[in-house]
């Protein structure tokens, strides 16, 4: 029987990646935003499928969205005020174990 129970908001069936998955997907993607394509991979589903519960948990106010280019990064609002995410906004790298620091 599956640990998720009907009163769980955002409890689904085992059809496709519930909403939860997609969620601890994005908690296991390294970076202030994620791609459906992101999603898609760690969950082992269809972009389109990663869209679609993306574009789910976005109408239940669970996660933000923001067109960059020509991709849509996603992201937890819980995250939002973090430096990751105001570098995002800024497109600037992040300070950490892979970048290298700018001589000014």
């Amino acid at each position: 029987m599956s640990s998720e129970t009907p009163s769980d908001p955002i409890a689904d069936d085992d059809r496709e990646p519930s909403l939860r998955d997609v969620l601890d997907a994005m908690a296991a993607i390294d970076g202030p935003g994620v791609t459906a394509s992101e999603v898609g991979i760690v969950l082992g589903c269809s972009d389109d499928t990663a869209r679609r519960r993306l574009g789910e948990l976005f109408e239940r106010g669970l996660v933000k969205q923001q067109q960059k280019g020509q991709q849509v990064i996603w992201w937890r609002p819980d995250r939002e005020g973090t430096a990751e995410n105001a570098a995002v906004d800024r497109h600037e790298p992040v300070d950490g174990p892979e970048t290298l620091e700018r001589a000014d």
